[in-house]
């Protein structure tokens, strides 16, 4: 049987930057940069550079350009968060005595 601790985690072999996050979050929506440009009121060639890293683009801007992919901020500000480990929960059994309890009917 396979569990959990006998998986590997993955190898990162690049980091993903805000700027490849907006270019990845635009193409899988069908969305060329002109469109974008049109949606957020920020120029081809401004989102161009953020796209390929030459230029950042500032909470402000990215909160315009998610609100435009109708993705969240932080998909784009912090691409390659990753949350901690979830502790894991064991679910207590039920004792065998309360599974035979009837329960009791609201009045």
């Amino acid at each position: 049987m396979t569990t959990a601790s006998s998986y590997r985690p993955e190898k990162r072999h690049a980091k993903l930057t805000p700027g490849r996050a907006l270019q990845i979050a635009r193409e899988l929506q069908a969305v060329s940069q002109s469109e974008l440009a049109r949606r957020t009121g920020i120029a081809q060639s401004a989102i161009s550079a953020f796209e390929s890293g030459t230029q950042e683009m500032g909470l402000k801007r990215i909160k315009v350009l998610a609100k435009a992919l109708a993705v969240h901020p932080a998909v784009i500000a912090f691409p390659d968060y990753t949350p901690p480990q979830a502790r894991r929960v064991v679910a207590k059994r039920p004792s065998s005595t309360s599974a035979a309890r009837p329960m009791k009917r609201a009045g």
